[in-house]
C-alpha cells in the first residue's frame, strides 16, 4: 500500500506542476487576447457621441498591453510566489491576488534598477524619465498584479480541485482496507 500511496503522491506532484504551468500561461493570454479583442471590437463600434466607446477602447488597450509590460515580474518573481503559495496547498484564489500583490513590489524595485539605465542609454531620457517610465509601469501593476494573480488562482485550483478530491478519495479507500 505504501509503494500505491507513493506512486499517488508523485502522479498528484506531477499534475500540480502541469496545472501550475497551464494557469501561468493561460492567465496573460485570456488578457492578453481579451484586451486585445476588446480593442478591435470598440474601435469598429466607434464614432457614438458620448465618446464612451473610445474609452472603452482605450482601457482595453491598457489591459492588452499588461501582459507584456508586466511579463518580466510576472514571470520570475510573480510565478515564484505563486509556487509557493501552490506548494502550500493555498486553495482560494484570493491567496494568490495577494502574492501578485507583493510580486508587484518586489519586482518593481528591481526592475527598476534594471531597467533604468537601459532606458537612459537606449531611450535617451534622463534619470527622472527613466524612472517615470518604470514608476508608471508599476503603477499599473498595482492593479494587474492582483488581477492576474486572482485569475491564476481561480484557473490553478479549478484544474486541481479534481485532483485534490481524487487524492481524498484514495484516503478514504486506503482506510477502509487496512
Amino acid at each position: 500500500m505504501t509503494d500505491q500511496r507513493l506512486r499517488t503522491r508523485q502522479s498528484l506532484q506531477l499534475s500540480l506542476r502541469s496545472a501550475f504551468a497551464v494557469a501561468l500561461i493561460a492567465t496573460p493570454a485570456l488578457f492578453g487576447g481579451g484586451g486585445f479583442l476588446l480593442f478591435v471590437l470598440f474601435r469598429f463600434i466607434g464614432g457614438d457621441e458620448t465618446g464612451l466607446a473610445e474609452l472603452f477602447m482605450w482601457i482595453s488597450l491598457i489591459i492588452a498591453f499588461s501582459a507584456p509590460f508586466g511579463a518580466l515580474t510576472y514571470l520570475t518573481v510573480g510565478a515564484w510566489r505563486f509556487w509557493r503559495a501552490a506548494k502550500r496547498g493555498e486553495t482560494e484564489p484570493k491567496h494568490y491576488a495577494w502574492q501578485g500583490f507583493i510580486a508587484n513590489f518586489i519586482g518593481a524595485g528591481s526592475s527598476t534598477l534594471l531597467a533604468s539605465p537601459l532606458l537612459i542609454f537606449f531611450a535617451g531620457s534622463g534619470v527622472v524619465g527613466a524612472v517615470a517610465i518604470c514608476v508608471l509601469v508599476h503603477a499599473f501593476g498595482l492593479v494587474f498584479a492582483p488581477l492576474y494573480g486572482l485569475v491564476f488562482g481561480w484557473i490553478l485550483t479549478r484544474i486541481t480541485h479534481d485532483l485534490s478530491a481524487r487524492d481524498s478519495m484514495l484516503e478514504q479507500a486506503e482506510a477502509v482496507f487496512r
